[in-house]
């Protein structure tokens, strides 16, 4: 049976009754303020790309022309998605193209590989309703939550100048409020901060504004 005579035979079965650990993924509501301005590819696009990243517990990932257009399949035969259903290269590059016009992703492109997509994460500590999930550079005008972030810490940040941010041996370092952890940021990979504050490195960042 052909793609297209399957796609004609497609009848959703149903969302789950209740959901299970597996069954979901965090998605940002920040987006419902957002969704308005995105076409329909870009919105797929953008999903897709958050479905790979935050839906993984990471910030960014490799993504292939191929994946955003049929999906990934792992080595024993099982997919684990099937992509965004665009099937026109351009529509896809030009949907990229849109959303880092517009400020939703970043990339990163490196000679004989695959790009990196990064979700472009918020640069300040937000005081509005919409509540970020991550700490970024600290402003010494900010007001912490003295309930997320220990004393010591605290000291430490009240230290820095404005816009600095931490490094633990070169990699940069985040701090999430639904875990109320600091994590280091890796190659796309998150891993726990236990080390300590001692050895972090307080670099400075530039500042962005709007």
């Amino acid at each position: 049976m052909s793609i297209k005579k399957q796609q004609k035979n497609l009848n959703f079965p149903g969302f789950p009754t209740t959901l299970r650990d597996g069954q979901f993924y965090k998605y940002p509501t920040i987006m419902d303020h957002w969704n308005y301005c995105l076409s329909g590819s870009e919105q797929k696009i953008l999903d897709y790309i958050i479905r790979r990243t935050y839906g993984f517990n990471k910030i960014e990932d490799r993504i292939s022309l191929n994946q955003f257009k049929n999906g990934i399949k792992k080595r024993n035969g099982i997919w684990l998605d099937k992509g965004t259903g665009i099937k026109n290269d351009s529509t896809i590059l030009k949907g990229l193209g849109s959303l880092k016009k517009k400020g939703f992703i970043k990339t990163v492109k490196t000679k004989n590989k695959t790009t990196f997509y990064q979700l472009k994460l918020l640069h300040k500590i937000q005081r509005s309703t919409l509540k970020n999930a991550e700490v970024g550079p600290v402003r010494n005008t900010d007001t912490i939550d003295s309930n997320t972030i220990d004393s010591l810490q605290k000291n430490y940040i009240n230290k820095i100048i404005p816009y600095k941010k931490p490094y633990l041996s070169g990699s940069y370092m985040v701090y999430k409020k639904t875990d109320k952890k600091w994590y280091v940021v890796n190659g796309g990979e998150w891993r726990e901060f236990v080390g300590k504050w001692e050895d972090v490195e307080w670099k400075s960042y530039k500042k962005i504004t709007s």
